[in-house]
């Protein structure tokens, strides 16, 4: 998995706001040329439009300074070595780090993408222009668009190179001459792999390349464990994709211990939020561990299946899913010692001694649909009865099923549509 592409959702990039241009940049700055109002161009969209480069490339080294104290600041400002960058600048760096190798050498990510939370940070610590740029501008970095990188030998050792990162003196400059000839041709067998790869130097550090375009993308503050969940989301579309799937729900634990519901759906070339919740309650005793899932535990089954058939007390409601009204005798059977085990049956014909009424009087059943676990094959005593149904209300649970409002499973079930091949996302996203 490397390589996504998904929609900045909700977020509105205001070009009406560029101001004007300005001219050269001093040493150590990477503000950039565009001055605005910070306000209008700051996204926090939810789905981010970053690609991990370690999954992308795992050959390329990360070694993110800010992660760290080997920095301007000598503080740690990131929560996490996560290489971020918009994704035709993340597959034009992957394809400089194939030239590379070719040569025995490769690359060393110093920075790429960085919160613009962070560089608040960097600028209460160090208010200097000529080193940081303002929070008000934003740097380039803060838009996932550019990237400081260095040499490596094939062993991952640094090669010689004019300067350590963020040295602010003369010899930073990407073309000072008063270096030594070995730091000059690898120097130069940087500049030319990236620029043959589509990057543009920054003329006051060595270290730092552009994407064209840089300026288009929006500044960014996403923190770095929000942004790890975010790219394991949509690596886990991109697969979905592939496989033909094109509406994906996922329903997730957030890192405030919260749950939430996503849907999401493949437009011809980005994927689109369509509905989000915190409405949705799981089992009572939360997702089981991959491959866990047990009869009877109380749990939520981790992973991802099909939603392939929809259920309710009406004859016939609004939906394109495959539709089965119940009666007072279904039921779905939950005996693992059944021939009809984790199977829909009506209760006169089923030989079982544990079963679940599909017509309940609680009414949690009046709208549903099958969430397609153990049943292809059916595995006596792995869980039956898997369900996307009406919840009990807030701060209730399920015996293994997912609930939400009766209202957003009604919109839901509009909006389901079998050509789409929709599939349900359980479970903490890493690991699935």
């Amino acid at each position: 998995m490397g390589y996504v592409n998904v929609f900045f959702l909700s977020m509105v990039f205001a070009l009406g706001s560029v101001l004007q241009v300005t001219g050269a940049l001093p040493i150590g700055s990477d503000t950039g040329a565009l001055t605005f109002d910070a306000n209008k161009n700051v996204s926090t969209a939810s789905t981010p439009h970053l690609v991990d480069l370690s999954t992308l490339c795992p050959s390329i080294v990360v070694d993110l300074r800010y992660a760290g104290t080997e920095n301007i600041v000598r503080r740690k400002l990131y929560s996490s070595n996560l290489a971020l960058l918009v994704p035709e600048a993340a597959k034009a760096l992957a394809s400089a780090q194939a030239d590379l190798q070719k040569k025995g050498l490769g690359l060393k990510i110093w920075d790429a993408y960085r919160p613009l939370s962070v560089q608040r940070a960097l600028w209460n610590i160090c208010p200097d222009r000529r080193y940081v740029a303002p929070p008000e501008t934003g740097s380039r970095h803060n838009r996932g668009a550019s990237v400081d990188v260095t040499l490596v030998d094939a062993n991952g050792k640094p090669v010689p190179m004019p300067t350590e990162y963020d040295d602010f003196s003369e010899k930073a400059s990407a073309f000072f001459a008063n270096i030594s000839e070995e730091a000059r041709r690898n120097r130069d067998i940087l500049q030319e792999t990236m620029t043959k790869n589509g990057f543009v130097i920054l003329d006051s550090e060595w270290w730092h390349f552009d994407f064209p375009g840089w300026n288009s993308h929006p500044l960014l503050d996403i923190d770095f464990e929000d942004a790890e969940q975010m790219t394991a989301t949509m690596e886990i579309l991109d697969n979905l994709q592939k496989a033909g799937s094109r509406q994906i729900v996922f329903v997730h634990q957030q890192r405030s211990g919260g749950l939430e519901l996503i849907a999401y759906e493949k437009e011809p070339t980005v994927w689109k939020e369509m509905f989000r919740t915190s409405d949705v309650i799981i089992g009572r005793n939360g997702f089981a561990a991959p491959g866990q899932k047990k009869e009877g535990d109380g749990k939520t089954p981790t992973g991802i299946y099909p939603i392939d058939m929809a259920f309710g007390y009406l004859a016939s409601i609004d939906t394109r899913l495959p539709y089965r009204q119940s009666g007072g005798d279904d039921v779905w059977v939950d005996d693992p010692n059944s021939g009809n085990y984790n199977r829909w049956c009506q209760r006169s014909l089923a030989s079982a001694t544990s079963f679940e009424f599909m017509h309940r009087k609680d009414d949690l059943y009046k709208f549903g649909m099958v969430i397609e676990y153990n049943t292809d094959p059916i595995i006596p005593g792995a869980g039956s009865a898997i369900f996307f149904h009406v919840w009990s209300g807030p701060g209730g649970t399920t015996s293994g099923c997912v609930a939400t409002p009766e209202e957003f499973i009604i919109n839901i079930l509009k909006w389901l549509d079998p050509v789409s091949k929709p599939q349900i996302v359980l479970g903490k996203l890493r690991g699935i």
